[in-house]
């Protein structure tokens, strides 16, 4: 009843929004494919590929057709993209290239954890579903539904593996991760400090390159006292994309507007 309810909400959420018009059909295919994703990854830790596939083309058909212009957020994309006429559009190459370049990206990530620590770092369902995403929201809005699922995932499980890090007195864990947090936190702290732009470059640099040593140092020291902890990450991720999908055309704009004046202030 709880998923059917959902269901429901998110169906009349995409009309309120999206109207009732011929892009409202394939929509209503993909957040019902999402929530199932959801649904399979949280009971059973399983992403069945069929599940995430099959909205690809029709993610990339819709686009194809400049269909699909109310879903993209067009920024960070190649310039002769813009040079295209209607068919295969810039709204297209977002889509095509953020399903491309997730499936590199991340499965060579999962190949090189295999190859450096014996297992791999995240499954290959999260590959799936941001192709998935990508392929109907565009790359520059499945990167941002990447950082919101990691926020969304661990703002549940973070206080939980802490928890369970302190009554097993792993104290190591503790400080590494939390360490690496602080030091994310200062990058975006950093941004609002009046330093020169060489003293602030600087700082961005050190703090990039701490969060990186502590993750490292964090994730060897997780694999020797018992491997990764084991939390899905799909439902995070699926949470975002959906988020997007209702405000992303409001508020990514003014997300990518910051993000040019930080890029520029450094």
């Amino acid at each position: 009843p709880v998923v059917e309810l959902v269901t429901a909400l998110l169906f009349l959420g995409v009309g309120h929004v999206f109207g009732i018009q011929w892009l409202t059909l394939p929509i209503l295919a993909f957040v019902s494919t999402l929530i199932l994703m959801s649904i399979t990854d949280f009971k059973e830790h399983v992403i069945f590929t069929l599940h995430a596939l099959w909205v690809v083309p029709i993610g990339l058909l819709i686009h194809a057709f400049a269909w699909g212009n109310q879903l993209t957020t067009l920024y960070w994309i190649p310039n002769w993209t813009m040079e295209t006429a209607t068919f295969l559009g810039p709204s297209f190459w977002s889509a095509f290239l953020g399903v491309i370049g997730f499936f590199v990206f991340f499965e060579g990530l999962i190949y090189l954890s295999r190859l450096l620590m014996g297992q791999d770092a995240f499954g290959h369902g999260d590959t799936l579903i941001l192709m998935a995403i990508a392929s109907f929201l565009g790359w520059e809005q499945a990167v941002i539904s990447l950082l919101l699922g990691g926020i969304f995932t661990g703002l549940f499980t973070l206080p939980i593996m802490f928890i369970q890090w302190i009554k097993e007195k792993t104290w190591g864990l503790i400080w590494k991760l939390g360490s690496a947090i602080l030091a994310t936190g200062g990058l975006y702290a950093l941004s609002y400090m009046p330093f020169e732009q060489p003293v602030s470059m600087g700082l961005s640099i050190a703090l990039m390159l701490i969060t990186v040593v502590m993750l490292f140092l964090f994730l060897r020291e997780k694999q020797n006292i018992g491997g990764f902890t084991k939390a899905p990450f799909g439902p995070g991720l699926i949470a975002g994309a959906l988020l997007l999908l209702f405000v992303g055309q409001t508020y990514m704009p003014k997300l990518f507007l910051w993000v040019n004046r930080l890029i520029e202030s450094l």
